[in-house]
């Protein structure tokens, strides 16, 4: 990298490249303004930091960088506080990420696979974001697009944002912990479309932008199936609190578990829900409800055109179906 212009592309062999012996890589690897590094494959290059609590460090920053690809490696073993595997910073940075696997970083703090920060702008596509201790992908102060990825068993978020302009479409979400599948927090926007976000503990998407910020409907839910997610509270499918109103259109929510509904709105949360089958919810086997609107704390959703059906614990509960609403087996 080192003598690498921009408009090249430095091609890495197969391997794995650590920072000990052999090879003896100076890690984090520091990218460069329209250079692409590109590996044998994704599973044949292997970037190994080697990190621990002695010797902290990422795999790879962008620092202020423009035009900078990544292309074809799986990055692991790096661990510090605050991010684990690739750093992405700057306001004038620029980053793609694609066809590589993010797996086996540590951030006690922060994104553990992937982190976006400081008004960086990210494009990461086809990768495999797994087994990172932390989150899995996050932004702060940043923008970006999370567009058909693997994010899966990480042990907090597997996508988290905050302050940020974010699209994710057509990824597999699942099985990550913390607060579960996506979290929102703090005046972000973003579109979420088309994705599997499925068997998080944690829930599925929150929303919650937290107390002196909100989100309209301007920031939208479409087109996702949401499934299996469990959280000990809230809407275990979608949660909205704390001014939280998104526009929450044409998903499939089914056997979401354990918290008070599919869909929760609380704390002066009002969502459009439209045109979304909502069935299946259960709480300790008894009990589950399809929508939850907490009426007591201002929270009024505008619901309808959905099916609400066969949620153990009934159907409504703070609000009505609306126009359009049926309750049938889809």
């Amino acid at each position: 990298m080192d003598n690498a212009l921009s408009g090249d592309i430095v091609q890495v062999a197969a391997g794995i490249y650590v920072p000990s012996e052999g090879t003896g890589e100076v890690f984090p690897i520091e990218m460069k303004s329209g250079v692409m590094l590109r590996g044998a494959g994704m599973y044949d290059t292997v970037l190994d930091a080697q990190a621990d609590e002695e010797n902290e460090r990422i795999v790879v920053l962008f620092d202020d960088v423009t035009g900078a690809v990544i292309n074809g490696f799986t990055m692991t073993g790096g661990y510090t506080i605050d991010y684990g595997g690739i750093l992405i910073q700057g306001e004038a940075c620029e980053a793609t990420i694609t066809n590589c696997v993010i797996e086996d970083n540590i951030s006690i703090l922060g994104p553990a696979g992937i982190g976006i920060a400081n008004g960086a702008e990210a494009i990461i596509l086809d990768n495999i974001i797994f087994n990172n201790t932390g989150i899995g992908i996050g932004f702060s102060g940043a923008t970006g697009s999370v567009l058909n990825n693997t994010v899966a068993q990480n042990t907090r978020e597997g996508i988290r944002f905050f302050n940020s302009s974010v699209t994710i479409k057509g990824n597999v979400i699942k099985e990550n912990q913390g607060n579960g599948g996506i979290y929102e927090g703090e005046n972000s926007n973003f579109l979420i479309s088309g994705n599997v976000i499925q068997d998080n503990y944690g829930g599925g998407i929150t929303v919650q932008p937290g107390e002196g910020f909100s989100v309209n409907s301007a920031s939208i839910i479409r087109n996702n199936l949401i499934t299996g997610n469990a959280r000990p509270y809230g809407g275990s499918g979608i949660y909205c609190n704390y001014s939280a109103s998104p526009a929450i259109v044409n998903n499939t929510l089914s056997g979401n578990i354990d918290g008070s509904s599919a869909i929760a709105c609380e704390h002066n949360s009002d969502p459009i829900i439209r045109n979304n089958i909502i069935v299946n919810s259960v709480i300790d086997d008894t009990d589950g409800l399809g929508i939850l609107a907490v009426s007591v704390d201002g929270s009024e959703p505008d619901v309808s055109y959905n099916d609400v059906w066969n949620n153990q614990g009934g159907d409504y509960e703070g609000c009505t179906g609306g126009t359009g609403a049926i309750s049938a087996d889809p």
